[in-house]
């Protein structure tokens, strides 16, 4: 073998003990023939000779190595599941406990990717910005319309090109019948923008969305092409309809593109200029051309290369100026740019609200996963100090303290890993009861794109290594740190017990700090959701049944709408249980709505002053059937087109334009349009809320059988007043809408009441989530306190029995044991009470008439989690008095 090899074997007889040199001899001279060969050997140098066999024989050291690894590690882990076996309860606790944090954990992180962190399947989202047209009360995040949208596009100088898409509803026709579907209409250049190619066929291009000559053309989402045409590979060139207009199918999208807006799923995406003839009002031609019909909610414009997005909110702010100055009427309405990092969010919703809910959200998960590792790092403490004498022995018997340390640690991590594993099916479940939620905003949860993926496994994957080195390393440090001499002589009084004490009270008062800041959070949210439900809206919700009915406009012209509200009235009045019907445009509760200029003849507005009231179109009986309060009266069928027109105003608008003199029969002109005709105010009715924190504005209803045309602008919604829980005749309502006409879409079938639950949505969630988790971390800290006081028992048995035969009674027992196990739960309450009054201002903006620092909820939780906690340490320690001082003194 040569000098090289013999040196070598030399080595591996001084480096490999004895019963392993032949297996290393054997492997080095295999990995030495398979790179080199007997005969390669001789005609080579031998500086080449011992380059070979160096290199031979690290390679063949490196797979030693791996292999011996893997064995250690394989092991640590039999040995580690041996051991779980034998302590079922211990292993059962841990890991109920981290499954619980782990998987809150999972489920939460899912939704905090789709909202803030998941980036859009798009092309270059940085340089993307979302534009938005403010509206005149201020706010920000308001729609445009087209004019406004062309005027954008043109005169912008940091955009190389922009895009407009906004959704509606619509009737799609095909062979087996019709169904209502989602359509996104954009911009020909919105898919080039956004990068996105087309799966099959292509996309939308500039081509086919000129401005009156449109093409019919349709591009299917990837969901809809599966499930509504079966994946048929050859759709592309087939025909269907679309509110009557024939469309030709030219692509399908990617899988996974939904669009830019946060919460959409449209089925279709067909080109914005075909808008007229897929909507059936009179005014539809003007949705191109006026500027006063604000329907797009989104535009995204590409910024050109180096264009910051403060220069891009310059530039718009002076295109918005230069509009101004050509157009008056636009006064007060800015232009607000912001950068595209995740999905746009609903035009009227604030940002701000939506981040700092699912950051709480998330917070509060993260609280109670270190709650979970406290709870199993004290377990894992108590634990080792039961095995101190084991391990005493070991290391007296040379075994490496490292080595010891690494198998408790790699038990942590075992046990991490099979949380995560259960964890992951408590997201899943988790997910499943968070569907049926909604975000602030009103965007519905089920409807987002929220998928244990790979991003948010590998997300629990590090979640689980980090928490199994979090709650196992100090354990470890401590538990294979003992002096022997004590170890073996099983001395309590000595060595690492004491440090091991400290570090369960240590542990303990920082779990008992998270446990109040949770019952502080939910204490808030559970009072701020009970004044919430006590909120006087203006009328009983209990009691109404809502029907949203998307009529076909191609179908229906507005006469025939009102015509079909005033069958559907007929119908429904008849069934049992119903006590009266009526319909509106807008839903009862819902926030914003059709806002109008007016002229009250009896009021002189200030200069600057403008007179804008909130209205609604309603059918007959509409307050008396809400059951709002009304002096005057209500709505007849005798008030139709060529009767004298009326009004109903609420007490707001009553109080603040007729403030001297009684409302009722005066009049008042809307400037609506050409025919601003005088209104005459038949009836007072009580302020409803439009939302649970904003006090009311001035409000009329008008009479939809008046004013007809409006019936064209929005969907109708149809109500049902019951004696009885409304819930029963939605099935009935159903019936009798689909019986009028089988082709109507029912865009939502629901209970007043159940629309006043999705209001206090943020308020649910929160008291749900919180409870449950202050529930259990309030169950593991009154464990961690009897788990002390026991030890601390043990450790003091023999002080215990020499206390007591020296005349000491029950009582200073108690409180000796008592006071010791409840000093860390005090620090734990001032120091929770400290985090808790600085954290809960985060959330003041979803607390309901309770302030984020209330004096009840920052009194009464303390003093419940330390009653708790009293009672938790008193049992333990009654157990301990009870002891006999001759049992105690025997410990010694």
């Amino acid at each position: 073998m040569g000098i090289p090899a013999i040196r070598l074997l030399r080595l591996i007889g001084l480096l490999v003990p004895r019963p392993e040199r032949r297996d290393w001899v054997n492997e080095w001279a295999a990995e030495l023939h398979s790179r080199w060969g007997l005969d390669g050997q001789r005609r080579r140098s031998t500086l080449s000779a011992h380059l070979h066999c160096l290199g031979a024989f690290e390679d063949a050291l490196r797979l030693r190595i791996r292999r011996r690894h893997a064995l250690m590690i394989a092991h640590d882990v039999r040995f580690a599941w041996r051991s779980f076996l034998r302590n079922p309860v211990f292993t059962l606790t841990i890991l109920t406990t981290l499954a619980l944090g782990i998987g809150a954990n999972t489920a939460i992180f899912s939704l905090v990717d789709v909202v803030l962190l998941r980036p859009l399947p798009i092309e270059q989202p940085e340089s993307l910005a979302d534009v938005y047209t403010t509206c005149r009360r201020g706010f920000q995040y308001c729609s445009s319309s087209y004019p406004d949208f062309v005027d954008y596009k043109e005169r912008s100088r940091s955009f190389s090109d922009m895009a407009a898409f906004s959704g509606t509803q619509v009737v799609l026709e095909r062979g087996e019948g019709a169904e209502l579907i989602t359509a996104m209409l954009v911009t020909g250049s919105y898919f080039q923008l956004l990068g996105v190619p087309s799966m099959l066929g292509r996309t939308i291009l500039p081509a086919d969305d000129r401005l009156g000559q449109p093409e019919t053309v349709a591009i299917l989402s990837h969901r809809a092409w599966q499930e509504r045409f079966g994946a048929d590979p050859k759709i592309v060139g087939a025909t269907v309809r679309i509110n009557q207009a024939p469309f030709t199918i030219v692509g399908v999208a990617p899988p996974g593109f939904r669009g830019t807006r946060l919460g959409s799923d449209p089925d279709a995406w067909i080109p914005f200029t075909t808008y007229p003839l897929i909507d059936g009002t009179e005014n539809r031609n003007e949705a191109l051309t006026s500027r006063g019909m604000r329907w797009i909610y989104g535009v995204i414009g590409r910024r050109n290369a180096g264009v910051t997005i403060e220069q891009a909110r310059a530039d718009m702010a002076a295109v918005s100026d230069q509009l101004e100055e050509e157009d008056p009427r636009r006064a007060g309405r800015q232009i607000t740019v912001e950068p595209t990092r995740t999905y746009t969010l609903p035009v009227a919703t604030t940002g701000d609200d939506l981040v700092r809910f699912v950051l709480v959200l998330m917070a509060v998960v993260g609280a109670s996963l270190l709650i979970a590792c406290a709870n199993a790092a004290s377990l894992m403490l108590a634990r080792a100090s039961a095995r101190r004498q084991e391990i005493g022995v070991r290391v007296a018997l040379g075994a490496d303290q490292r080595v010891l340390a690494r198998q408790m640690l790699t038990e942590s991590l075992l046990l991490s890993t099979i949380g995560a594993l259960i964890g992951i099916s408590v997201a899943a479940g988790a997910l499943k009861l968070f569907a049926g939620y909604a975000l602030p905003g009103g965007i519905p949860i089920g409807a987002l794109d929220i998928a244990l993926d790979t991003r948010v496994l590998a997300f629990t994957g590090v979640l689980s290594v980090v928490t199994g080195i979090a709650f196992g390393l100090v354990p470890a440090i401590q538990a294979t740190n003992p002096s022997i001499v004590n170890a073996l002589r099983d001395d309590p009084r000595r060595g690492a017990a004491p440090r091991m004490l400290r570090t369960r009270e240590w542990l303990l008062t920082f779990q008992t700090a998270l446990a109040l800041v949770l019952l502080i959070g939910a204490g808030l949210f559970v009072r701020s959701l009970r004044s919430g439900l006590k909120t006087d809206v203006g009328f009983e919700t209990r009691r109404l049944a809502l029907a949203a009915i998307d009529l076909p406009m191609h179908r229906y012209t507005a006469p025939q709408i009102v015509q079909f509200l005033d069958d559907l009235r007929e119908r429904v009045e008849h069934l049992p249980g119903v006590a009266s019907v009526t319909h509106g445009l807008r839903p009862p509760l819902a926030q914003g709505g059709n806002g109008f200029l007016a002229i009250v003849d009896s009021y002189s507005p200030a200069p600057d002053e403008e007179i804008r009231i909130e209205a609604d179109f309603v059918g007959t009986d509409y307050v008396r059937t809400l059951g709002i309060p009304l002096r005057g009266r209500d709505f007849v069928n005798g008030d139709r087109v060529g009767s004298r027109l009326v009004g109903i105003i609420n007490e707001t608008m009553a109080r603040r334009y007729w403030p001297d003199s009684d409302a009722l029969g005066s009049t008042l002109s809307m400037l609506w349009g050409p025919d601003n005709s005088a209104i005459e105010v038949i009836g007072i009715a009580g302020d409803v809320k439009d939302g649970l924190t904003e006090n009311p504005e001035p409000f009329i209803y008008f009479p939809l059988a008046q004013h007809p045309a409006r019936s064209e602008d929005a969907a109708a919604w149809f109500m049902a007043a019951t004696p009885d829980d409304a819930i029963n005749i939605v099935p009935q309502l159903r019936r009798e809408i689909q019986a009028l006409d089988s082709d109507i879409g029912i865009s939502e079938l629901t209970t007043l009441d159940n629309r006043f639950a999705e209001m206090l949505m943020p308020q649910r969630m929160g008291s749900m989530l919180l409870s449950l988790l202050g529930a259990l971390t309030v169950v593991l800290a009154v464990v961690g306190i009897a788990g002390i006081v026991t030890y601390t028992v043990n450790q003091r048995k023999h002080e215990i029995g020499v206390r007591m035969a020296l005349g000491a009674s029950v009582g200073s027992v108690l409180r000796l044991l008592v006071t010791a196990a409840l000093k860390p739960v005090v620090v734990g309450i001032l120091l929770g009470v400290v985090a808790a009054l600085t954290l809960t201002r985060l959330v003041s903006s979803f607390l309901l008439d309770v302030q984020a620092t209330d004096t009840l909820t920052f009194i009464g939780i303390p003093i419940l989690l330390a009653s708790l906690a009293a009672l938790a340490a008193f049992l333990p320690a009654l157990r301990a008095s009870a002891i006999h001082p001759t049992q105690a003194l025997k410990t010694e």
